[in-house]
């Protein structure tokens, strides 16, 4: 490690720290926000959960393995991300929960042309299911 990762990496570190005296942190992204995600559940020791919607740098970070409860969305007809071989690098971290819906990238944005309703509302519920379990109080329903 050089000392400039080195260095990220201790800033990283701190600010989980502090975030962490408020409550449990958790990561959650979209698309390339999903490796993030992915990768920060596998490098940042504290995280309480990481939820991955259609990360498409997945294949690229299999081995990094989650050090937190990870839950991967995915749509079956996503034609953005290298869908196969997203599914092979899941398939070696088996303590990762990884749900597929009828839809396609982006189907949880309502300004997309992928944008699924029901595949968005059911992801929401399995978000939320698993930040509650992991003690994460439950923030205010869409709308609220």
């Amino acid at each position: 490690m050089s000392p400039e990762q080195g260095a990220e990496t201790s800033v990283k570190l701190a600010l989980l720290d502090e975030l962490r005296h408020a409550g449990p942190v958790f990561m959650l992204g979209y698309c390339y926000g999903g490796s993030i995600a992915w990768a920060s559940a596998g490098r940042l020791n504290g995280l309480s959960a990481a939820v991955c919607y259609y990360g498409g740098k997945l294949p690229t970070l299999a081995s990094e393995t989650p050090l937190c409860p990870t839950l991967v969305h995915l749509g079956r007809d996503d034609s953005e991300i290298p869908m196969r071989s997203t599914r092979d690098a899941l398939e070696q971290h088996s303590a990762v929960e990884v749900l597929t819906y009828p839809a396609g990238h982006g189907f949880n944005s309502d300004r997309r042309a992928d944008f699924d309703q029901q595949c968005s509302d059911l992801a929401f519920r399995e978000t939320l299911r698993l930040l509650e379990k992991q003690g994460i109080q439950r923030p205010p329903a869409r709308g609220e």
